[in-house]
């Protein structure tokens, strides 16, 4: 086992890169009040590219370029665009709370993606809490006769996405550093924003204003340190007792919500948030059963031969 002092580093810096995060989203949130989204990303995703940039040289040398053209980064640097647009579309429409809540179903869809795609062994216990955490959500969305909001579904087809992109992650070689990864991500989500743009899809250009850059100068900050302080989170440490504390992000986007907008969800969506919530950390839970009868059993092995 793991010295505690390393799970008990790791569970800070994943409690502190989340509210990263959630700051970097709060923000997002407010850039979209001055100017459209595709601009939005536009500017931040060329912000984060320089300085991604600038810092490859030193942490992964000029041979860093040619492994963004890596099959898997490449993939996950799609589908890491395609979720930074709908997660902050449907963000500037609902409240930061409701959108961090929704998004956090998405380990739940690594799990059934695991089990349809990859053959992983997924029991009845993980199969009910998936069901039980997609029911979370519906709380949240609030599918009616009426109809539902456009911005909620848009929120959680963004859980499809992060899903997605977080199997290619796990596809890539620990041969690629981290650096040429959030570059790659960067660039994509500059290129496909700035397509975006040149199509008018969104609203029109709109010249930034003195607050609106000093808005792109935080987020890109906030979401270099987020990235920064999850690898370095779990690293070394036991997984099974740091990636809980992955859902303390509801509690910063709660509080920001509450502060920056007033926003507070009522009763459906704390039962949804807390559905979500309960059905991820069971998750992690039976994975970290799965994981030590898998030890045990390799053990006995070497130990009959």
């Amino acid at each position: 086992m793991l010295p505690t002092n390393a799970n008990s580093r790791g569970a800070i810096a994943l409690l502190f890169a989340m509210a990263a995060f959630v700051v970097n989203d709060a923000l997002m949130k407010r850039l979209t009040e001055m100017m459209p989204v595709s601009e939005a990303l536009l500017l931040r995703g060329g912000l984060t590219s320089l300085v991604m940039a600038s810092a490859l040289p030193f942490l992964a040398g000029w041979g860093g370029w040619a492994m963004l053209r890596d099959r898997n980064v490449l993939l996950r640097s799609i589908f890491e665009a395609l979720s930074a647009l709908t997660f902050i579309t449907a963000l500037s429409q609902l409240p930061l709370g409701t959108v961090t809540a929704i998004s956090m179903a998405s380990p739940l869809l690594i799990t059934v993606i695991g089990a349809l795609w990859f053959n992983e062994g997924v029991g009845w216990r993980r199969w009910l809490a998936a069901l039980v955490g997609f029911g979370g959500t519906l709380f949240i969305i609030r599918p009616s006769v009426e109809g539902i909001n456009g911005y909620a579904v848009l929120a959680f087809l963004c859980c499809f996405v992060v899903a997605g992109r977080d199997v290619m992650t796990k596809r890539i070689g620990a041969k690629i550093p981290v650096v040429v990864i959030a570059l790659g991500a960067a660039l994509s989500i500059t290129l496909v924003s700035g397509a975006l743009s040149l199509t008018n899809l969104y609203d029109p250009w709109t010249t930034p204003s003195a607050t609106a850059w000093l808005l792109l100068a935080g987020s890109t900050v906030f979401v270099i340190v987020g990235n920064v302080l999850v690898v370095y989170a779990f690293r070394d440490v036991e997984v099974s007792v740091v990636a809980p504390f992955r859902y303390t992000v509801i509690i910063w986007a709660l509080l920001l919500g509450w502060i920056g907008w007033g926003h507070t969800p009522d009763l459906l969506a704390v039962i949804g948030m807390s559905l979500i919530i309960g059905s991820g950390l069971y998750t992690l839970h039976r994975e970290a059963i799965r994981r030590r009868e898998a030890r045990i059993a390799e053990a006995l092995a070497e130990a009959e031969k």
